[in-house]
């Protein structure tokens, strides 16, 4: 079932409550329905239940992080389509690289650039 059928509906994966506040109110403002998921675990069941048009997530998470969510969400066939967008301080370039390699669409380094998360989503879902 389908969160909204009227507005693109993006998961936001993040653990720090702070974080996931300011991107929540940055995406309802450009006209997203978001629905918030604060660990990988509950992220990973979101997805199966909400379908989102978009995932952004975080790396580093309690119970399932941002590369074992890549992996057991690019591997079920239910979800395994659902563009994931990488939202994280580990900000190294073997970090990007391998996040990419694990099915991310894109990956952002924190500190948070509203303008870059902003065009990038709009990007992903402008290929959809």
């Amino acid at each position: 079932m389908r969160v909204t059928e009227m507005k693109q509906c993006i998961l936001l994966i993040e653990d720090d409550k702070d974080m996931a506040k300011l991107v929540t109110r940055v995406l309802k403002k450009e006209g997203f329905a978001v629905v918030n998921a604060y660990d990988g675990e509950e992220g990973f069941n979101k997805m199966k239940e909400a379908k989102p048009d978009l995932v952004i997530t975080d790396i580093m998470m309690p119970k399932l992080d941002g590369r074992d969510l890549l992996k057991k969400a690019k591997a079920d066939p239910d979800i395994k389509d659902i563009p994931i967008l990488v939202l994280s301080a580990k900000d190294q370039q073997w970090d990007r690289e391998l996040g990419l390699q694990l099915g991310a669409v894109e990956y952002i380094e924190k500190p948070l650039e509203v303008i870059k998360l902003l065009r990038q989503i709009r990007n992903i879902l402008d290929k959809k």
